[in-house]
């Protein structure tokens, strides 16, 4: 069987906001969505940028496809957090996710923070950034964790069979 192989992008500010004591870092965030990969039967791609501009043209790229196959079976995008979710121009940002959306591209927008909890630092500028209808599935405030639920929501949405395919 060939091996899905999903994106995961970590946008500007991503990395400060595990940080804190008792957080896992961005590294261990990868190795555990790795390891849940691989038990899944699918392959990552971990990706991090503080550049707005970069993260756009991935996201870009993840849609694209070459010689009528996909590059990646599905997009998880953190998009920016703390101060750093002003640095992306929230209209570019959906419209890139609309693009990728009318590729086929299944897509889940995760946030490490609860963006609807105000006392959140920036929680109003990250909220500005949610994926809307684009997306397939929207996760916040859950931490680390939310990078395997949406693994594991992404796999179930591939999977053969699913009838959740809305």
């Amino acid at each position: 069987m060939n091996k899905q192989t999903l994106l995961i992008l970590n946008g500007p500010g991503v990395a400060n906001a595990v940080d804190r004591p008792g957080d896992a870092t961005l590294e261990q965030i990868r190795q555990a969505c790795a390891s849940s990969c691989k038990a899944l039967g699918m392959k990552l791609d971990f990706r991090h940028t503080d550049d707005a501009g970069e993260l756009l043209s991935l996201v870009a790229k993840a849609s694209a496809t070459t010689s009528a196959v996909k590059s990646y079976a599905g997009l998880i995008i953190n998009p920016a957090s703390g101060p750093k979710a002003k640095s992306i121009d929230a209209a570019s940002y959906q419209a890139a996710l609309e693009r990728a959306a009318t590729a086929q591209l299944p897509i889940i927008e995760v946030h490490i923070e609860n963006i609807f909890d105000d006392s959140v630092e920036n929680a109003d500028a990250a909220r500005r950034l949610q994926a809307s209808a684009a997306g397939i599935g929207f996760i916040s405030g859950l931490g680390e964790f939310g990078y395997q639920l949406a693994i594991k929501a992404l796999h179930h949405r591939l999977s053969p069979g699913d009838d959740a395919h809305g």
